[in-house]
């Protein structure tokens, strides 16, 4: 045999075990007790379902690495989010991980994960997915989806509570050059009217749209409009009173993170609800 046959077949063996070993990981969290905590039990099932997105695409290491980490959760052991030490970041990213990590550390307390276990076991495990992929640095709509994400449950986990549940404020992102959303955020619309419905307080909703630089100042002031009336149609449509609605549109003149004119930023395209 020759020593580049050798070689090739030697490498085969490797990948295939680094496969099993992972395939073997993540197997044993698929088969795990996933009865613990809200908190532990959320955090396992994202672990788990990111450690077979992984495997899908032959990234062992990423795959066995948070299949390992979702096994921790399941069994009720507290599993840390990622010290940026560990991986390699390009400079710039790794100062904006930098602020998004002290940010979730103030964030994450025992008193969030009791009381919304969901949202912060999805601030951890999108802040790891934000790490991750910023690291491989070349699936760019997966950096920005785990970016997104976590920066919207930061915003809404950091609010000041209200009565029954409700929250004095809200954030909504939307996608870029969309005026709808889906998924998570509809969900969410549906928590939203189903608490306001169910208040015994008066209260006024007031929505604010807003749209990124990288469209026209006029382009961007009907996006901006037409996000915030979706929001308000979709809380109309779920029972909230048309007349305690108000709304407005500020275009690209009120980013949440300054850009020069043209640039795609994730955060500035949003919505914002006020609840008074």
């Amino acid at each position: 045999m020759s020593p580049s046959v050798l070689y090739l077949a030697c490498l085969s063996l490797l990948v295939f075990l680094a496969g099993c070993d992972t395939t073997r990981s993540l197997g044993d969290l698929r088969k795990a007790d996933l009865s613990g905590d809200s908190f532990h039990l959320t955090l396992a099932k994202y672990y788990r379902d990111f450690a077979a997105s992984e495997e899908a695409q032959y990234d062992w290491w990423s795959s066995k690495y948070f299949a390992d980490k979702g096994l921790m959760a399941a069994y009720g052991q507290d599993v840390a989010p990622e010290h940026l030490e560990n991986w390699s970041l390009e400079p710039a990213m790794r100062a904006e991980l930098r602020d998004a990590h002290a940010r979730l550390h103030e964030v994450l307390t025992p008193a969030l994960k009791s009381a919304n276990p969901q949202r912060a076991a999805a601030l951890q495990f999108n802040f790891d997915c934000w790490v991750e992929q910023a690291e491989e640095g070349w699936q760019t709509a997966d950096i920005d989806k785990c970016r997104r994400e976590f920066y919207r449950q930061l915003d809404n986990g950091a609010h000041l509570s209200l009565g029954g549940g409700l929250s004095s404020s809200y954030l909504f992102y939307f996608p870029w050059d969309a005026n709808r959303i889906q998924g998570d955020g509809a969900e969410e619309l549906k928590y939203i009217a189903a608490s306001l419905i169910e208040s015994d307080k008066p209260y006024e909703v007031v929505i604010n749209g807003h749209a990124d630089r990288s469209g026209s100042d006029s382009y961007n002031m009907e996006l901006s409009r037409k996000r915030a009336e979706f929001i308000r149609d979709e809380l109309v449509s779920k029972g909230v009173a048309f007349t305690r609605i108000s709304y407005f549109a500020f275009g690209e003149s009120d980013p949440k993170i300054p850009t020069e004119d043209g640039i795609r930023e994730p955060q500035n395209r949003r919505v914002e609800i006020f609840i008074e």
